[in-house]
């Protein structure tokens, strides 16, 4: 059976809300793993929180649109810590712009964060989840993915 008591969170060595529930986490017992793109962040956040809260915390650098990246850590923490218990994907992009003007790069990298990245998590998750029993996914989204207009940008 896994250790459901492992818990991912994308993004989450920045000031926002994957921070916020990081924390939480640790405090509520978790083993937390950290990822953020920005490698520097996530071990210094990580420290921070085992600092602050006792829990045991590890920080792994992570583009979540990298697939096989998102597959190498999903692996690693499974084999590591005897499976993957909460996936909290946190990880987002966001540039407002006019669709009329939006540039092609604002739109694909909106894309490949918001939706690529959070499937690429899930689908290298599972397979660990289903393994162990069982698990929890929690998908951030915004008040953008209800909001559609001219001022706010489709992306």
């Amino acid at each position: 059976m896994s250790d459901r008591k492992t818990a991912i969170v994308t993004a989450a060595a920045g000031v926002g809300i994957g921070s916020a529930i990081a924390r939480q986490l640790a405090r509520d017992g978790m083993r937390l793993i950290v990822t953020d793109a920005h490698a520097g962040r996530c071990g210094e956040y990580a420290a921070a929180i085992a600092a602050e809260t006792g829990a045991e915390v590890h920080g792994m650098p992570l583009d979540v649109t990298d697939a096989a990246r998102v597959e190498e850590v999903m692996n690693d923490v499974a084999g590591r810590f005897g499976g993957i218990g909460v996936l909290v994907n946190n990880a987002g992009f966001n540039k407002i712009e006019p669709v009329s003007e939006m540039a092609l790069d604002t739109w694909r990298k909106s894309l490949d964060i918001d939706l690529n990245g959070t499937f690429y998590c899930m689908r290298y998750a599972l397979p660990h989840m289903i393994a162990g029993g069982g698990g929890n996914i929690v998908n951030i989204s915004s008040i953008g993915a209800w909001e559609c207009s001219e001022e706010h940008g489709a992306a």
